[in-house]
């Protein structure tokens, strides 16, 4: 494979490409069509919206990690350092400002609402490790739709995240992912499982899969 290259984005510069490589990625995520809106174009923009927060508060908070193959993005993770604090939801109300009036006026704020309850929900096993472990959280990673099935997923954990962490003097790598097909790409790349939870939400089923990879 071309060489592929590794750095820290930043919100000025990368935010637009990031999102791109990110909303692509999870557009067809199984817990973003749980709450569905009115029309698919309704959707759609409650889903962009939702991720639009995501990102931003990755980039204001956390480490936005990207792969570039050249000059083009290929890759993008976020990631959580051990003192990350989940928001409760009046400071993501406050944090998110505009974004969050996006959300309730595409997806109305039952759906808002659900949603955020339901990430709570499928986060609850990270939370609970890390009270008695410091941990690192991978929160998402994702690739160029083009790049799919190339191995830069497994390139960003291996020669990105983990040297990353490493030097921030971390030992322990966490995630949680909604889809079974997904675990055995983390199973491959050296994480545990450590739980595993159903749950309903909006009278669908959840699925989740939480891992974690000592370092």
């Amino acid at each position: 494979m071309s060489e592929i290259t590794f750095r820290q984005a930043t919100l000025e510069k990368d935010f637009d490409q990031c999102f791109e490589i990110h909303y692509e990625t999870f557009k067809d995520y199984p817990i973003f069509n749980i709450y569905k809106a009115n029309t698919p174009e309704q959707q759609e923009n409650f889903n962009k919206s939702i991720m639009n927060v995501q990102l931003n508060e990755s980039f204001k908070n956390d480490i936005v990690l990207v792969a570039e193959k050249g000059n083009e993005m290929v890759g993008v993770a976020l990631l959580q350092n051990p003192e990350h604090k989940e928001p409760n939801i009046f400071q993501y109300l406050y944090s998110s400002g505009i974004a969050m009036i996006r959300h309730i006026w595409h997806g109305g704020f039952k759906n808002t609402f659900g949603f955020l309850d339901m990430v709570d929900k499928c986060n609850a096993p990270l939370m609970e490790y890390s009270e008695k472990h410091p941990t690192w959280t991978l929160e998402s990673i994702s690739v160029k739709r083009e790049y799919f099935g190339q191995g830069i997923g497994s390139r960003m954990i291996n020669e990105c995240i983990i040297p990353y962490i490493k030097k921030n003097n971390g030992n322990c790598l966490m995630l949680v992912t909604n889809t079974e097909g997904h675990t055995a790409f983390y199973k491959k790349n050296k994480f545990e499982l450590f739980n595993k939870t159903e749950f309903i939400c909006n009278n669908q089923l959840v699925k989740n899969w939480a891992f974690k990879r000592d370092i």
